[in-house]
């Protein structure tokens, strides 16, 4: 027969262990409740872009011939983007981003400042997709030097997440260019460096002179993670599509291409 004290002892340590059961249970509904309410975010997220893609992306097409880098001429299907559409979910878009069999078809927005769209989608709801936006301070036809896309890396795969796919050099032979459909003009941005680099610096959007931007495109291409065939000087305009980076705190990576005309009226 037990004696008193021990049998003292024997119900504490069942209450204790009753306790760290109750206790590791309700970490494990809380994390299921997390992990379920973020995919339910997630997919409305999807959702959301997948409606506006299919008011806004029009099933018309038409062809356009571009010169390729090895010379050779290359014939190229251009999509139909309905801007009137967009315009009256948004006011702020200015451009639709494409990059074939990727995820990226998403509208391209220019806000009041670079924090606005970091957290909204489209129609202004609270989302961490955020939406794909231009700096604030560049011109929205894209006539800088330099015009910088913002956008997520979503780790789910979504928004800007296929961009870390360039530090792989295999990867850029798949998808070596953009299409961007502005309300006018349509363009390709034909890659030709991708890198790593500190979001605390900054991202410059005009140069003083052009040995200035060309130092800087050179020095793009220098530290680029895959090789490009793409001649890009300082007589070129530049796009830089731009996302987090987990490297270091501040780590930013970036994929910048040549902007070159390819068609007429996008809508």
């Amino acid at each position: 027969m037990p004696k008193r004290g021990q049998s003292r002892k024997k119900k504490k340590s069942t209450w204790f262990l009753n306790i760290l059961i109750v206790f590791f249970l309700g970490v494990m509904v809380f994390c299921g409740y997390q992990i379920v309410s973020q995919l339910l975010e997630d997919k409305k997220g999807e959702d959301a872009y997948a409606e506006i893609a299919s008011q806004a992306v029009l099933p018309e097409t038409e062809t356009a011939v571009v010169e390729g880098e090895d010379g050779q001429e290359e014939t190229i299907t251009l999509r139909k983007i309905d801007f009137e559409s967009l315009w009256q979910q948004n006011e702020d878009v200015i451009g639709w981003l494409e990059c074939e069999g990727t995820v990226v078809d998403y509208p391209v927005v220019q806000g009041p400042d670079n924090e606005y769209y970091l957290r909204r989608l489209l129609d202004g709801s609270y989302h961490r997709f955020g939406t794909l936006f231009i700096d604030y301070q560049n011109d929205p036809a894209f006539l800088d030097q330099n015009t910088v896309i913002y956008g997520h890396n979503i780790k789910a795969g979504t928004m800007f997440h296929i961009l870390d796919n360039y530090k792989n050099p295999d990867y850029y032979p798949e998808h070596p260019y953009f299409m961007l459909y502005l309300p006018d003009k349509t363009y390709r941005i034909e890659l030709f460096a991708g890198t790593l680099v500190d979001g605390a610096d900054g991202i410059p959007l005009n140069f003083a002179t052009a040995e200035e931007y060309q130092d800087y495109i050179d020095s793009l291409r220098a530290e680029s993670t895959f090789d490009s065939p793409v001649e890009m000087t300082s007589a070129d305009r530049m796009v830089t599509l731009y996302t987090c980076a987990y490297d270091f705190e501040t780590a930013r990576y970036v994929v910048c291409g040549k902007l070159v005309e390819v068609g007429g009226e996008a809508s």
